[in-house]
């Protein structure tokens, strides 16, 4: 496995790691593969596969036969239509280094959302809906390792979730005007100047980060299965 890649995904079975703990959801952690014992909010894996030791054998023994369940396959590597999952997408993880940082454009206000009201006007504009239950409570606040920004410039908006792990930054949830996405990722570097940022995206997210100095790594996969 490249270096880059395991940092990639180390952040993320990290990043689901601290989502369960804000909400009480007990873990696993085994050499092959992170996962929940309970149901884990909108959006995020029971099961994460940290190496290709992770088989198709070995999760047939571990997922459990009935009800939803969602699978981070980290390496493109599996099949899990025979255990009754469906392919929901398919993405690839990504790296910046932290030099060259990006320019910053002028003209652009970013926003920390820093109070509950403020984090539930983030989460809202994200989900573009009004009536869900929150993926981030108020007590994410709390932690000092995850964070939320917004840009905006001439009526344009995009957002951003950032998570320090202390060895990487990992982006999350990226949203909105696609022109904005240069003046968050820059903002991040000024925050963190000696971190590279690391996360993963579609097809569609992965060509726009490209284009602002991402190396492109290996594929993934997220399979999902529904009661």
């Amino acid at each position: 496995m490249e270096p880059a890649t395991l940092r990639a995904i180390t952040n993320n079975q990290n990043w689901c790691q601290r989502v369960a703990e804000i909400h009480q959801v007990e873990t696993k952690l085994e050499a092959s593969y992170w996962c929940s014992k309970d149901p884990m909010p909108t959006f995020f894996p029971n099961l994460v596969t940290l190496n290709t030791s992770a088989t198709q054998a070995l999760l047939e023994e571990v997922i459990p036969v009935q009800d939803s369940y969602f699978v981070k396959d980290c390496f493109a590597a599996l099949s899990l239509d025979s255990l009754g999952f469906t392919k929901l997408f398919d993405a690839n993880w990504y790296i910046k280094k932290a030099l060259p940082p990006l320019r910053q454009r002028d003209g652009v206000q970013i926003s920390e959302a820093t109070s509950a009201e403020g984090l539930a006007e983030w989460e809202t504009r994200w989900r573009g809906e009004e009536n869900y239950t929150p993926i981030y409570p108020s007590s994410v606040l709390d932690s000092e390792t995850i964070r939320f920004f917004t840009a905006e410039s001439n009526g344009q908006v995009a957002g951003i979730t950032s998570f320090n792990d202390t060895h990487t930054l990992g982006i999350y949830n990226l949203w909105g005007d696609p022109a904005l996405f240069s003046a968050l990722i820059g903002h991040l570097q000024t925050l963190y100047p000696n971190q590279d940022i690391v996360g993963y995206g579609d097809e569609q997210e992965v060509q726009r980060l490209e284009s602002l100095g991402f190396e492109i790594l290996t594929p993934l996969t997220v399979w999902g299965r529904f009661a």
